[in-house]
């Protein structure tokens, strides 16, 4: 016989990061980030998401512009400043955008 799979879990059971990347209108699914792509990047002190572009991912950890990062730590620069992001940190902080929203960062134009 064949069993039929059971249906995903509620929402709310789902882990924070999973809640936080679930679809909306223009959802974008997850997969490796790059240079250049267009994100929205978390922000504690004001409490919600800034549109962001990715400006560098460290394949070593150095130090850049007095910073201490790891390798797979993410720069995103966004209108209220620039993080540096801990690739533990990575899937808290940083999600894509929607797909018209991102279009528009990077000059494409919108339907």
């Amino acid at each position: 016989t064949s069993s039929v799979p059971a249906p995903p879990p509620p929402l709310a059971t789902l882990p924070m990061t999973a809640r936080m990347a679930a679809p909306t209108a223009q959802w974008v699914p997850p997969g490796p980030l790059a240079e250049g792509d267009a994100v929205q990047v978390w922000s504690a002190s004001a409490q919600g998401w800034y549109d962001g572009v990715v400006e560098r991912i460290f394949d070593k950890a150095q130090v850049t512009q007095g910073y201490w990062v790891t390798a797979g730590s993410i720069k995103v620069v966004f209108p209220v400043g620039t993080k540096y992001v801990r690739p533990e940190d990575v899937a808290s902080i940083i999600r894509r955008r929607p797909l018209a929203r991102a279009w528009s960062a990077r000059g494409f134009a919108q339907n």
